[in-house]
């Protein structure tokens, strides 16, 4: 082999080496970010529950509540709860449970029953319904009349999201909007159900 074409493996060689050290690189730092940012996301949850004093805690089962669906029937929480499931106060006011409720709405676009996410909020019915029309949310959307289940957790930020089993015992609980991956997630493991 010449000279010439010894050096231009060379050359071709360590292009390649940096170039990917480059995107291992990136890989590394974009993961880094994400752990940093979920612990300062655990960080705050965890103060946030501490101030409000409710009790509630990953381990901890979820009160059950009696609700209503949005033609006024009775529905009891614990009667939808799935292997896994995503319980959500809301309120149609934020900007942020809207973007959540939009997720929502694409993540059970195909998923039918796997997409086990129960929506609460205080709001009046007649707003619900109009939310989940322009939506077209294939969600359970409850209505907690006066209050009085948000107000029994202590919830007074929207959304709160607690993901739960079938015994309603808290899994996991992401203050302010959850993510798409949260939401494949539950998918996948009701689906392996």
């Amino acid at each position: 082999m010449s000279k010439f074409r010894k050096i231009s493996v060379f050359v071709v060689a360590v292009i390649v080496t940096i170039g990917v050290a480059y995107v291992l690189g990136v890989a590394a730092a974009g993961i880094v970010q994400k752990v940093r940012t979920n612990r300062a996301r655990a960080k705050q949850t965890e103060d946030i529950l501490k101030k409000m004093g409710s009790g509630l805690a990953v381990g901890v089962t979820l009160p059950d509540a009696d609700l209503e669906d949005l033609s006024g029937n009775p529905v009891k929480l614990s009667d939808l709860v799935g292997p896994k499931s995503l319980v959500a106060i809301f309120s149609p006011s934020c900007s942020y449970s809207l973007a959540e409720l939009q997720m929502i709405k694409e993540a059970s676009a195909d998923a039918g029953e796997e997409a086990n996410f129960i929506m609460i909020s205080d709001t009046d019915p007649t707003e619900l319904m109009y939310v989940q029309d322009s939506l077209q949310l294939q969600c359970h959307l409850l209505y907690d009349r006066d209050g009085k289940y948000r107000s029994k957790l202590n919830v007074f930020s929207y959304p709160f999201n607690f993901i739960v089993d079938q015994s309603l015992v808290i899994k996991e609980i992401i203050v302010g909007m959850t993510d798409q991956g949260k939401l494949e997630e539950i998918i996948k493991e009701n689906r392996q159900s």
